[in-house]
């Protein structure tokens, strides 16, 4: 009698009932993916790991993500009664077990950009050009830019390098830069990238260093942020997309999240 009633009523036709589930389900997948967003968003803006050494159910540390994830599930019902089955149930499938052997950093992580960067950091004229170095100059150019040097040019750079050390150093002009592109423009103002034109060069190919928009420095001091002794297994694309969050947090803060997941809603399936 149930079913025959049923097939009386048209609001409790399969297709309804189907439609009504599938609004419902909607929602609830909307919230998931917004909380989701926003902890990940969270999490790299603030230069942090996702994960936790442990993550079996008992810890007292089970990774960032989670923990975030518990925090606004406390302080919101709905999601609360969404996500607890879930967590409980990835964490028995092991799906958010950590890798507890953690590799060095050098085996993900470029060697030769770590270099590249820690050399390029020598020019720089802040603090008074605390980071100079002759020989680890030398190095940058005739190891990373050596396609762009002459072998003779590069034995002139070590003779400018040592004449630059005792003009440009104690220079007034020069002691309260903040940047490589700041010492770039100086060098040009004072007409003494004329005379230094092999460490001009080397400043300026520093400077169209791919690696974010702002400084050399800023960008080195995020990896080391970011590449924490927990993370050290992160592949360099994954890397790249925490440092871009990390080092434009303020482009991130404006991102809707909702336009986010309209974006991939709007993707045709694989």
């Amino acid at each position: 009698m149930q079913r025959w009633n049923n097939l009386k009523d048209s609001s409790r036709h399969i297709d309804k009932v189907m439609n009504t589930l599938s609004i419902k389900e909607i929602l609830q997948n909307r919230l998931r993916l917004k909380t989701s967003l926003e902890a990940v968003k969270w999490l790299a803006m603030q230069g942090c790991s996702f994960r936790g050494h442990d993550e079996y159910i008992n810890s007292t540390n089970r990774g960032n993500f989670i923990e975030m994830i518990k925090l606004q599930a406390k302080r919101h019902s709905e999601l609360k009664s969404i996500r607890e089955a879930e967590i409980q149930e990835w964490t028995a499938l092991g799906e958010l077990e950590t890798d507890y052997q953690l590799t060095e950093l050098n085996n993900r992580f470029p060697e030769q950009t770590i270099e590249l960067l820690t050399l390029s950091t020598t020019l720089s004229p802040i603090d008074v050009f605390k980071s100079f170095d002759v020989d680890d100059i030398f190095t940058l150019s005739n190891k990373f830019y050596s396609e762009d040097f002459s072998k003779n040019e590069i034995e002139d750079l070590r003779r400018q390098l040592s004449h630059y050390r005792l003009d440009v150093l104690g220079c007034p002009k020069f002691q309260n830069l903040a940047s490589l592109s700041e010492l770039c423009q100086c060098l040009a103002k004072t007409k003494r990238s004329e005379n230094y034109t092999l460490i001009d060069k080397s400043i300026r190919l520093v400077l169209t260093l791919p690696v974010s928009t702002v400084t050399t420095e800023r960008a080195f001091s995020a990896m080391k942020l970011v590449k924490t002794p927990l993370r050290k297994k992160m592949d360099d694309d994954f890397l790249t997309d925490c440092m871009v969050i990390y080092i434009e947090r303020e482009i991130v803060d404006i991102i809707d999240l909702d336009s986010i997941i309209d974006e991939f809603d709007d993707v045709k399936p694989r």
